[in-house]
């Protein structure tokens, strides 16, 4: 009998081993996919957390182009609720301290609510993109990596559906006869967890025309201090300086 025992438990072995090999394959690949599918969100993740705690002050460059128009600022960014500089194409200096925009009037030099001077849709373009982010959080899962034909850096895709962007109040002054989906491509500077680029494409979701792009360029600030800014805020800011 011990000989027929000893086949049988070659032929488990033959079958066996085959199996738990092709089990861990899988279970390897399986694993794989998923952190492969997870690690854009964590990088992007990470990197809001040191940009948060390292960079409090980044010089902003945003430039705006859709049909027929462009805008372009150029300033300084504190965090992720104030922001300074001048658009330049119409000689404007904007200062914005949460939701508050003031623009200096350059009839008199005084710093007025963008409201008054019927500028408040400038509130919207200069939205920081830090914000939205943090807004879109759920929807980190999804992004994805993906080749960017210039540059070196690791650029992330989450896609905005018409019914996530409808949450939030960027582009909503694009009114538009068809749904909107919104495009959203982060730069990062992986050794150093610093997002350098950030570039909103809006679309039209039925055709998908371009209707504007939105792109926002970060780098340190050499500047510890915005000294120019409204008198009316200028007690919020101290904690600032």
């Amino acid at each position: 009998m011990q000989p027929v025992k000893r086949i049988y438990s070659v032929e488990w072995e033959k079958i066996l081993i085959p199996v738990l090999f092709l089990l861990l394959l899988v279970l390897a690949f399986y694993n794989m996919v998923i952190l492969e599918n997870s690690r854009p969100g964590k990088m992007l993740e990470k990197t809001l957390y040191s940009m948060e705690n390292n960079a409090v002050f980044l010089e902003v460059d945003i430039q705006e182009r859709g049909a027929g128009y462009k805008l372009d600022f150029q300033g300084n960014a504190v965090g992720k609720k104030v922001i300074y500089g001048e658009i330049s194409e119409y000689k404007l200096e904007v200062y914005k301290q949460s939701e508050e925009l003031f623009i200096k009037d350059l009839k008199d030099g005084e710093w007025k609510k963008a409201s008054d001077m019927g500028l408040e849709s400038l509130e919207r373009f200069l939205v920081s993109p830090f914000e939205l982010l943090d807004l879109w959080t759920y929807l980190f899962k999804d992004a994805s990596f993906i080749k960017y034909p210039e540059g070196l850096e690791k650029v992330i895709l989450i896609n905005v559906s018409p019914e996530d962007l409808h949450k939030t109040e960027i582009f909503q002054s694009y009114s538009h006869e068809n749904p909107l989906s919104l495009e959203c491509l982060i730069f990062i500077e992986e050794d150093k967890l610093f997002i350098n680029q950030i570039i909103l494409s809006l679309y039209d979701n039925s055709n998908l025309k371009h209707i504007v792009r939105r792109n926002f360029s970060f780098k340190p600030s050499q500047i510890t201090q915005i000294k120019t800014i409204p008198a009316s805020v200028l007690s919020e800011e101290e904690n600032f300086s």
